[in-house]
């Protein structure tokens, strides 16, 4: 019994090691391709931004392998690079939330990276798209639940305006889609914000 419980203790820790080490593959391999000749391919980069993601949905050391990967600023990178493109903001900001809901520190490098201000681009960019901002609501939040630094970051980058500006939209009917889901993560924002301030 004990001896079959080590064993198979040995046994994972083995393969979480393997998996760990071929997803750092993988992120080195998807963050490579995005800044290389594909990089002005729009589809590509939101492939690159919903890769990613994948990877670090799980664990938070799924997403450190990512941001070890420098795959955060290469997310960033996409969203800056194609601005007017609905979905690879969409993917980009599932990917924010991926990188950071469990991983403080992820969140720090990415809210000086910027990341707080793109995110809010995509809203200001993409006002009546429902999925956009919900999923950018929803990466506000992610952040700004990660203490009073992360918090001030997303007022300073005018979070809490952008949020405003979507539930008001939202609530009277200008949003395409999701607009319970963007009323909802907007009252997520407002929350954990004054959690901090």
């Amino acid at each position: 019994g004990t001896q079959a419980a080590v064993g198979g203790s040995a046994a994972a820790l083995i393969m979480n090691r393997s998996l760990s080490r071929s997803l750092s593959t993988i992120a080195a391999n998807v963050v490579s391709s995005m800044h290389s000749s594909i990089a002005q391919d729009v589809e590509m980069q939101r492939l690159g931004c919903a890769s990613l993601s994948d990877i670090a949905k799980g664990a938070a050391i799924d997403a450190q392998v990512v941001m070890d990967a420098n795959g955060g600023n290469t997310v960033l990178r996409a969203m800056r690079a194609f601005p007017s493109s609905a979905e690879l903001q969409c993917e980009a900001c599932i990917a924010l939330i991926n990188l950071t809901k469990s991983n403080p520190n992820a969140a720090r490098r990415l809210v000086h990276a910027g990341a707080a201000a793109c995110i809010v681009d995509a809203m200001r960019l993409h006002t009546r798209n429902g999925e956009v901002l919900s999923w950018a609501l929803a990466a506000l939040a992610f952040l700004a639940q990660h203490g009073l630094k992360m918090a001030e970051a997303v007022l300073a980058a005018e979070g809490l305006t952008a949020a405003v500006v979507a539930m008001k939209a939202a609530g009277d009917s200008n949003v395409h889609g999701m607009s319970a889901s963007v009323l909802h993560w907007g009252i997520v924002v407002f929350g954990n914000i004054a959690q901090h301030g």
